[in-house]
């Protein structure tokens, strides 16, 4: 029985974790993938903000 419980802890601990990486890189990610024109925009608005 420890065998099982041990399995779907660390299965539960997987899935948040992958859940807590995907939530903080997509924005990242989704940043790189943009243009180089679509950087410097942003860069430039956030100052305004």
């Amino acid at each position: 029985m420890q065998t099982v419980i041990l399995i779907l802890f660390v299965a539960a601990l997987a899935i948040f974790l992958g859940a807590m990486l995907y939530f903080f890189a997509a924005p990242f990610l989704w940043g790189r993938f943009k243009d180089s024109s679509g950087r410097r925009r942003d860069r430039r608005h956030k100052p305004l903000n």
